[in-house]
């Protein structure tokens, strides 16, 4: 009984076996070389594409870690955290947080800024968790948990109690249980302020029981295999070095930013604030640098839509490296004066309307605002803008570059969103 041939083994008699070629990526029947053909090459293409499709994911995955802290500044910025957002964009090129695998940060309101004033970098690290806690991880964590944190050596514990209404409480600071943001990276929750230093917490515990000490048996959470890289730490003041000098040059001038910072963040100027105290927090060469900040109120920014990038640019077009007191504005406004901010290109004009001292057509509402031997902070209820259109801006760096102009080359194109304030 002679067998059908299969459609995929046909019958092949003593000559075909003698013209049997192989090849390097497999073998084919003469033939049947067309049908072989036909299937290697559709075999190849499920292979390409499997690999494409591989290769698609593996970059998105990443692509997604990389752009989470990112996505967090701006949900910060949309749920009432634009300090925490501003902070934490400014921060993250510092402690280089797209580094680590996971994360959790805990952000303190705008109320808290304007409170306690900006954190610097050291204690930005207090706020930030190497390992990402889901709401339910927080919620179930024993009171006396340790939190490992960016800060080496150095942990939050959790200090659950009574007082507290039930609410989860961390560092005697009651902290939301519900995450602000969470994409399987970067969780984020709100708490009601700061974390409370290292050094007030062990000084509490040594008088308090509700905060158990380092030796407790409570278990800790430990900091997971993937977060095996510590971010560099920049050259910072110690907490030593933070009290202020009446009017004498400090070992390092972030104590004199700080302290103005603090002034603006109480009198409506936030935005501002939190880019004057993080913008020199690396300058400890011992440059001498002055510098004059024309500080707009927080209403007159253009809001949320806004990039971040925009923010910076804002803050650059509206700083001078010198000095200038009420007094020199006065006289620089009688001599019809340019002044060239740190922005590149981005100039004010001084001029005076009767007694009112206007730059770029603005009027000086709040003159020597804050006023020490290194800075000196006026007062817009407006933005400076300039009446003929200057140098396209867009992304800038945010340090000062030790006191020196703008590089030519830095600013792209500047974003639409603010074409009606004049600096595109």
């Amino acid at each position: 009984m002679n067998k059908k041939p299969s459609k995929y083994f046909p019958s092949l008699n003593r000559t075909d076996y003698k013209n049997c070629n192989f090849l390097c990526n497999g073998f084919s029947l003469k033939p049947n070389e067309k049908k072989s053909s036909k299937n290697a090459s559709m075999a190849s293409k499920l292979l390409t594409t499997f690999f494409l499709i591989f290769f698609v994911l593996d970059i998105d995955l990443v692509a997604t870690s990389m752009t989470s802290v990112s996505s967090a500044v701006e949900v910060l910025s949309d749920s009432g955290y634009l300090s925490m957002g501003l902070t934490l964009k400014l921060a993250n090129q510092d402690l280089n947080l797209e580094d680590w695998q996971e994360l959790t940060l805990f952000a303190p309101s705008d109320q808290s800024f304007s409170k306690f004033g900006q954190p610097s970098l050291l204690d930005m690290k207090y706020q930030l968790s190497p390992t990402r806690l889901p709401g339910e991880t927080l919620r179930n964590l024993p009171n006396g948990a340790k939190i490992p944190t960016l800060r080496s050596n150095y942990s939050l514990t959790v200090t659950n109690s009574s007082r507290f209404g039930g609410k989860t409480s961390i560092n005697n600071v009651v902290v939301q249980d519900s995450p602000v943001f969470d994409d399987g990276y970067v969780v984020i929750y709100g708490s009601d302020e700061f974390f409370t230093s290292p050094t007030k917490i062990s000084d509490d515990s040594s008088s308090s029981s509700s905060i158990p000490s380092t030796t407790s048996s409570t278990g800790s959470i430990p900091i997971p295999s993937s977060a095996t890289q510590t971010p560099p730490s920049p050259n910072i003041a110690s907490d030593s070095t933070r009290n202020l000098p009446n009017r004498s040059k400090p070992v390092n001038r972030f104590n004199i930013f700080e302290s103005a910072s603090r002034l603006l963040m109480s009198r409506g100027f936030v935005i501002i604030a939190t880019f004057l105290a993080l913008q020199l927090e690396d300058n400890t060469s011992g440059n001498d640098t002055k510098i004059t900040v024309f500080a707009p109120i927080d209403e007159a920014i253009p809001n949320p839509t806004t990039k971040f990038s925009d923010y910076v640019t804002i803050f650059r077009g509206h700083v001078v490296s010198q000095l200038l007191l009420w007094k020199d504005l006065q006289k620089f406004a009688k001599e019809g004066s340019i002044l060239q901010t740190v922005l590149k290109g981005y100039e004010i004009e001084i001029s005076l309307s009767g007694d009112i001292l206007l730059l770029n057509g603005v009027p000086l509402i709040y003159p020597d605002l804050y006023v020490n031997d290194w800075i000196a902070v006026h007062g817009f209820n407006q933005m400076i803008v300039t009446k003929e259109k200057q140098v396209d801006v867009g992304d800038s760096i945010t340090v000062l570059n030790n006191g020196e102009q703008e590089e030519e080359g830095v600013h792209g194109e500047y974003s639409s969103e603010l074409g009606d304030y004049g600096l595109h």
